[in-house]
């Protein structure tokens, strides 16, 4: 009964989302997050890795082979071999002086197990395994600089969305005050105060806009299309989103730009590059030296599967690979020119993110002072086109007086809303650039 409840409410939520999508902005990010293709990549990258550094450490693992041979095979001897054979074999004699040769064959089996565990090998393994490690730990910082990046664009999509809307109901409520100064306008000239001149320039006021709405609007939808797209959905539903939560306002420190650079992902990801191709560099340095291992087995040998007899042994191998062609040599070339672009790169990355983080800087101070003198131009605005209607209405001013005043007042409106969207966008650029974004699963 319960799992018929469960499917009907998946039933019923699907339904729904057919029509209409409601998220938080938290639950935006973890759908995008969720679907994104880039996300997948990194992920599996990291799952990549995980199975290198796997591969790695079963080398410090002991290998145990088994086997299993059967082969027909001749028993001759040259002179002087004592030859041991089962007593089923009458034929041979079991102590032969002489040299034996003959085309007779008899079944042989061998069965047998061996065990090999490397003892020390100068860093060849350790320099692998600890290499695909670093390149394991350098993966997961890239996903978190994906995670970053989309979360940026999201946050630059939603809030442009958002700002959009919001543009649009300031351009339909200036449509309404261009609706309500026609209808002044037409009451001059009925009242024979005014010319018909005002009534043309309410009306071509009015159209325009109307104009300025219907661009905003497609604006909207635009805006829409691509946060679905970021999203991952492709069904025909009308998304709501949430605006981000606004923090407290950020304490900007000059003198720490070392150690924000220290928390970006995208710094830690080229370190660990750096450091793996050094592990890879000490395991290219063990080419040199030998490699010791312990070895032993165990082997059942016979003419016939009843009659097996067992064989043990164990000891030590030391292999040295004294000449390669220079393979060696060549290789660790390799890896230290690899190390060296890398450290070049690294170098590159740091001044890069030095860089973004004194223009997020100066765009974060900027856009909270731009709010701040919006605001105060939105209030005078205001005042004076409430002033500008007042004389119009009394018959002593113009309505181009009024057209100009109602202009700066919607400029500022509209300045205002802009100013705050920038200080959000600002504010979370400025987040990313200082490695404090931190949200929760960006990296899961």
């Amino acid at each position: 009964m319960q799992r018929v409840i469960i499917i009907f409410s998946f039933l019923v939520s699907l339904n729904s989302y057919a029509d209409s999508l409601k998220l938080s902005f938290d639950e935006a990010i973890d759908m995008a997050l969720k679907n994104n293709p880039q996300i997948l990549a990194s992920k599996a990258q990291i799952d990549v890795y995980t199975g290198k550094s796997k591969e790695a450490f079963s080398g410090f693992l002991p290998q145990l082979n088994a086997s299993a041979i059967y082969k027909r095979t001749t028993v001759n001897s040259p002179a002087q071999v004592n030859l041991k054979l089962p007593s089923s074999l009458s034929t041979i004699s079991s102590s032969i002086a002489g040299k034996r040769e003959s085309m007779d064959s008899y079944d042989n089996y061998t069965l047998g197990l061996t065990l090999n565990q490397l003892l020390w090998d100068f860093g060849r393994t350790s320099g692998l395994y600890d290499a695909t490690m670093k390149m394991k730990d350098s993966t997961i910082e890239d996903l978190k600089s994906t995670s970053d990046n989309l979360i940026i664009n999201l946050y630059q999509t939603v809030l442009g969305y958002l700002l959009n809307q919001e543009l649009y109901k300031a351009a339909l409520s200036y449509e309404k005050q261009m609706e309500s100064h026609l209808e002044m306008a037409r009451a001059q000239v009925n009242a024979g105060i005014r010319t018909n001149i005002d009534v043309l320039k309410a009306e071509s006021d009015l159209y325009n806009a109307k104009l300025n709405s219907l661009k905003i609007k497609n604006m909207v939808a635009l805006s829409q299309i691509n946060l679905k797209n970021l999203l991952g959905i492709a069904e025909e539903v009308d998304i709501e989103i949430g605006p981000p939560q606004r923090g407290e306002s950020l304490q900007i420190a000059s003198s720490q730009n070392y150690d924000y650079i220290q928390k970006r992902p995208e710094y830690l990801s080229m370190k660990m590059k750096v450091e793996s191709l050094r592990g890879t560099l000490k395991s290219a340095r063990a080419g040199y030296f030998p490699s010791l291992s312990l070895v032993g087995g165990l082997s059942y040998n016979g003419y016939q599967l009843d009659g097996l007899v067992y064989n043990w042994n164990i000891g030590g191998q030391l292999s040295w690979n004294l000449f390669s062609g220079f393979y060696t040599q060549s290789y660790e070339q390799e890896i230290r020119a690899q190390i060296h672009s890398l450290e070049a790169n690294l170098q590159q990355v740091i001044q890069s993110i030095y860089l973004e983080i004194e223009n997020s800087k100066i765009l974060y101070r900027e856009a909270t002072e731009r709010l701040e003198l919006s605001k105060a131009l939105l209030k005078v605005a205001e005042e004076s086109l409430n002033l500008t209607e007042a004389r119009y209405k009394s018959g002593l001013g113009t309505f181009i007086e009024v057209s100009d005043a109602q202009n700066v007042y919607v400029n500022a409106k509209n300045a205002v809303i802009q100013a705050d969207y920038d200080l959000m966008l600002s504010e979370i650029r400025f987040k990313k650039a200082i490695g404090m974004l931190n949200y929760n699963k960006r990296g899961e």
